[in-house]
């Protein structure tokens, strides 16, 4: 490891450190939040059916998981899960109960654990066997969120145990300021016996679900009420590359948010600059006004450079962000706090700058979901330019200089937090593709001794972001041999003859990379040719192919994409090469590929591009595009055949004769 990369992770080490020490409940606190209590008297109490399932996975049979939750007053959400360890092997996984809960404003009361054991119910529930712990790395996420877990071994437990556990947790964060919003999911990997879900609130929420809606029931007594009970739900399995935006999961979901509009009106207070800015601000915001040309993309590039990414999503700051002032003096934020330091700079350069809700996880498919804060996980900022929308993400790094591509991600859809906002809106990205261009040049001047490679690459888009961000934590020797390395793996005597020249573009947001190696045993030798295979391994390594091939889900690939790939050959100019001119083109609704060989004298050329069409393949293009795939994975390589010389060829014979005299 590099010194400088060592040195930026030991000053992150002992920051994370430092935050921690600061933001760390005292013991005595974590242990007063959590106790054991009768079940309350609200909660309705289920009886299950104790079936064991011959297609339970896992080696686990789940008889019934209930949960109820009670808006009235303060916040309670009660959860029970009963279950059966079929075989010995689950016995591993499922002998411990983790609760995740956050103590600044939440506690737990712990109601039972009841190993049942040939109908003899045994308490397996011991205070003194909890153990709690912080339940998330800070170094590893770059954020805290005060979330707790309890942990608690269940002991003595054994195959063919049925184990039934029970708890609630009290209490909401506070940034909610009352307002009620539940999530639950109606399907899994195993099949489950009974789900039973209730829900009281004084308030009429709305609901939405994706399934089983025949079973959902709605009262109105002193409060209102909801249940769903379902037996023997569906079983759903393992799927592999599913599109974020596909939601594959059933669920149903509770909100008493009647619009996107009244969500953004809930979020507008929170995102205010509440305070006068620090002086070292102010003349910064000066300095970047005398240059108004640049003023604009030297703000940005500054809150995504210069302020690191940490979140300290404590309490009410798990919404709400962090004032300017505070993130400008300690130099680091969460997405939030970057985008309220970044539109308050906006603001002071002349510009309309907006705080817009988005979802990295599920994409467009917010839009199916009810009105709600809970449908976003990530915010970036919407800045108004010559009366153009840009949406602009401050917690990336190292992008060029180009508005364009200063937030580039397809978030999809998202909500902007202002006083007009009506409702969700499409985030339209401009065209700004993963691009690279791929020139490999072999220069042979003795078969037998030696070749000369020559790589010449250009990065555009997304990958000149992403090489950046890597490019600039690496000195040049680290970099000479990670080139190196990547040769190694099929070429074991290859050999750098200089090092890796690197011309960033930022402007243009273009990286030029040049590579030089020799190989001295490029070549492999049968009795009259010289032959080698070659293949596009940019262009393959991109490639999207399934493990579950038999699905009823889309796939999700690479979109955006595009690469081009040309691998060249010069050979002595007494080689005369077969001639060869051919071209084809493989096309699909997902993908366009194209491929060109041309051969002539001592010259060869092939190129292959590749474009990529949609981000997913829809269900109904499945089968033509893994089609599709295989003939490019077919195209996409060569088997390079050169004829020998007569005085090499004599040679190969002399030799195969001198090692049949030595056997």
């Amino acid at each position: 490891m590099n010194n400088k990369i060592t040195i930026i992770r030991l000053i992150e080490f002992i920051s994370f450190f430092l935050i921690l020490s600061i933001c760390q409940l005292k013991a005595d606190d974590i242990k007063d939040s959590y106790s054991i209590a009768d079940i309350p008297a609200w909660v309705n109490i289920q009886n299950y059916s104790d079936k064991n399932n011959s297609e339970a996975g896992f080696g686990i049979s789940y008889y019934l998981l209930e949960r109820q939750i009670s808006f009235i007053d303060e916040k309670k959400d009660y959860f029970r899960l009963v279950y059966a360890l079929d075989e010995q092997a689950a016995l591993v996984e499922s002998s411990q109960i983790y609760i995740n809960y956050y103590p600044d404003y939440q506690s737990v009361e712990l109601h039972k654990i009841y190993i049942i054991r040939n109908g003899k119910i045994i308490n397996a529930l011991n205070k003194d066997d909890i153990v709690f712990a912080r339940s998330e790395s800070a170094q590893n996420s770059l954020m805290l969120t005060g979330k707790y877990t309890l942990t608690i071994p269940i002991k003595g437990l054994q195959q063919g145990d049925i184990v039934d556990y029970s708890y609630t947790i009290n209490g909401k964060n506070p940034v909610m300021v009352g307002h009620q919003f539940f999530h639950q999911p109606l399907g899994w990997r195993t099949p489950l016996n009974n789900l039973y879900l209730q829900v009281l609130s004084n308030k009429k929420m709305n609901l939405s679900i994706s399934k089983y809606q025949h079973f959902l029931k709605k009262r109105k007594s002193k409060h209102f009420e909801y249940e769903l009970s379902v037996s023997d739900l569906d079983k759903y399995s393992e799927i592999d590359l599913l599109p974020e935006s596909y939601e594959y999961y059933p669920y149903i979901q509770g909100s008493d948010f009647d619009s996107w509009r009244d969500v953004s009106r809930w979020g507008l207070p929170l995102f205010q600059n509440k305070e006068a800015l620090v002086p070292e601000l102010v003349s910064k915001i000066a300095n970047w006004k005398a240059k108004p040309k640049s003023s604009l993309i030297n703000a940005i590039k500054f809150v995504q450079d210069d302020i690191r990414y940490f979140g300290l999503e404590l309490g009410v700051n798990s919404h709400m962000p962090h004032q300017p002032n505070e993130v400008f003096n300690k130099k680091f934020g969460d997405c939030k706090d970057k985008v309220l330091l970044l539109n308050t700079i906006l603001k002071e350069l002349g510009y309309s700058a907006k705080p817009v809700l988005v979802s990295m996880n599920i994409q467009e498919a917010i839009a199916n979901r009810l009105p709600s804060p809970y449908a976003f996980d990530h915010v970036i900022s919407m800045v108004e330019v010559d009366g153009k929308k840009y949406f602009i993400d401050p917690t990336q790094q190292q992008k060029g200089k180009q508005l364009e591509s200063l937030g580039h991600h397809a978030y999809g859809k998202g909500l902007v937090i202002s006083d007009d906002s009506k409702n969700i809106i499409d985030i339209n990205i401009p065209d700004y593709e993963f691009g690279m261009v791929v020139n490999e040049t072999y220069q042979t001047d003795d078969f037998r001794n030696n070749t000369k490679l020559n790589v010449k690459t250009i990065y555009k888009g997304i990958s000149a972001d992403s090489y950046r961000a890597w490019y600039k934590l690496n000195n040049v020797e680290d970099i000479r041999k990670s080139y190196l390395n990547f040769y190694k793996k099929k070429y074991p005597d290859i050999k750098s003859v200089k090092p890796v020249t690197i011309h960033d573009n930022e402007a243009l947001n273009q990286i030029n990379v040049e590579e030089e190696y020799n190989l001295k045993s490029l070549w492999e030798s049968s009795s009259k040719y010289y032959y080698q295979d070659f293949y596009s391994s940019e262009l393959r390594d991109r490639l999207t192919y399934p493990k579950v091939i038999e699905r009823s889900a889309p796939i999700k690939v690479k979109g955006n994409l595009k690469i081009e790939h040309a691998i060249n050959f010069i050979f002595p100019k007494n080689i005369n090469l077969t001639e060869i001119k051919e071209s084809g083109d493989i096309s699909s609704k997902v993908f366009d590929y194209k491929y060109e060989t041309i051969q002539q004298g001592h010259i060869a050329n092939f190129k292959f591009s590749y474009e990529s069409l949609l981000g997913q393949v829809p269900v109904s293009e499945i089968r033509d595009y893994l089609k599709k795939v295989e003939e490019v994975y077919d195209k996409s390589s060569i088997r390079m055949v050169v004829n020998m010389d007569r005085s090499d060829q004599k040679r190969k014979r002399k030799s195969r004769l001198r090692n049949l005299i030595k056997d």
